[in-house]
């Protein structure tokens, strides 16, 4: 879902968060590599690689990686393309001895928006969005009350 500001144009956010759900048993370690290229041309900016699990008997667990595109300062290529895509992979080790299960479930790829303000403690909006998470920053001890409201 595209997300536009007032004057119609295309709201760009660079901050993510991978997410996801992983179990396993007898696992090996499981990375993640998230390089960062261009939207056409697919040049690569630079690569990150994330430990997910250093492996062994899990129950089923959240994991998560916060992260930034590179800014718009660096470009590549003829036409001085800016970073705007995410490729994401995931390699598995071997056990150190037998059989290896591991499962990821709900994986996530997160694009964080523009921080809200609160006027009057409140945030409120009569705009459709596609906020699927929410993240919840406050600087003392917060109360939080959630309203959604169905569209007819």
């Amino acid at each position: 879902m595209e997300l536009i500001d007032e004057n119609g144009a295309p709201l760009l956010s660079k901050d993510f968060s991978l997410y996801g759900y992983l179990q396993s048993e007898n696992g090996g370690k499981l990375e993640s590599l998230l390089t960062y290229t261009t939207e056409i041309d697919d040049l690569t900016f630079s690569e990150n690689e994330v430990v997910i699990s250093n492996g062994g008997d899990n129950s089923w667990q959240v994991f998560s990686h916060d992260f930034s595109l590179p800014s718009d300062d660096f470009t590549l290529g003829p036409k001085n393309l800016p970073p705007r895509g995410i490729k994401l992979q995931f390699r598995q080790y071997a056990p150190s001895n037998g059989e290896a299960i591991t499962r990821l479930d709900n994986i996530a790829m997160i694009t964080w928006q523009n921080p809200i303000s609160l006027e009057n403690k409140q945030w409120q909006t009569s705009k459709m969005h596609g906020f699927d998470f929410l993240k919840v920053s406050a600087s003392n001890d917060t109360s939080i009350k959630l309203t959604f409201t169905l569209l007819d």
